[in-house]
């Protein structure tokens, strides 16, 4: 788990390319329709979201994907795959 302060920061500093994807009423995640992802202000976003996943893609073309956890201030690395969470990769108990 990494600190989710610290994620917004390395996020919002980076040029990573990233996918938001939030909760939707069929239990699934949905990508955010959004052009620009990069004009997101993640702490404003977290304010009015719950269930948010980021996925980076790295320039290899591979994917990392956090679910951020505001309610205990951590971003947890998942595996994800489609809209679905396939497992909790670093689950720690907080």
């Amino acid at each position: 788990m990494r600190n989710l302060a610290d994620f917004i920061h390395h996020m919002e500093g980076g040029d990573q390319n990233f996918t938001i994807w939030v909760h939707d009423s069929n239990k699934r995640y949905k990508k955010l329709l959004v052009s620009d992802c990069k004009s997101i202000n993640l702490n404003d976003f977290l304010e009015n979201q719950l269930n948010v996943i980021v996925e980076i893609t790295a320039l290899d073309g591979s994917n990392q994907a956090y679910l951020l956890l505001p309610e205990i201030n951590a971003a947890s690395t998942i595996s994800f795959d489609n809209g679905e969470v396939i497992s909790y990769i670093d689950a720690k108990a907080a």
